[in-house]
């Protein structure tokens, strides 16, 4: 590799770092499509090109920024594409929208008293509701029980 190919630098530090080109964007400050362009031979701005050169011999203080976004975008925290919602976060959300509903709560009060009956916290049950990650089987169970104990004081069965 030679520090004149762009191209070649730019594979070179996503491959060294493990990083994805979002990351790499915006370690570097500028947008994923510029350094798709850059892995296809653009060359960069002057700018951007200082900081791809200092990142073949980081500082120390450059190797805990780059070790942070390529955790980041592990964890998807920063990217921009959306989660995927799976079975386990759409059963969830479904039925505490049926809780909701069944019970007649508004969102935020639902998120407190679904949480006071789980024993979990009401931020965790919004991220719930919001499909950023699915409960544990113990809590999709709760939550049934809770769904048909809340369907039964409306309706009781006959």
């Amino acid at each position: 590799m030679t520090t004149h190919d762009p191209a070649a630098v730019v594979r070179y530090l996503l491959e060294r770092f493990l990083l994805p080109q979002t990351a790499l964007a915006r370690l570097v400050g500028v947008s994923a499509s510029a350094v798709r362009n850059w892995t296809r031979g653009a060359m960069p701005q002057p700018a951007s090109w200082e900081k791809l050169l200092a990142m073949l011999d980081p500082s120390p203080a450059m190797r805990r920024e780059i070790c942070r976004e390529r955790r980041n975008s592990r964890r998807g925290r920063p990217t921009t594409k959306k989660h995927v919602m799976t079975e386990g976060r759409r059963e969830a959300r479904d039925l505490l929208r049926a809780i909701r509903k069944a019970a007649g709560w508004r969102y935020e009060d639902a998120c407190r008293k679904v949480a006071e009956r789980l024993g979990c916290n009401p931020k965790t049950v919004r991220i719930w509701r919001q499909g950023g990650h699915a409960p544990q089987k113990r809590h999709v169970e709760a939550l049934e029980d809770l769904l048909a104990e809340v369907q039964s004081t409306i309706s009781p069965s006959s």
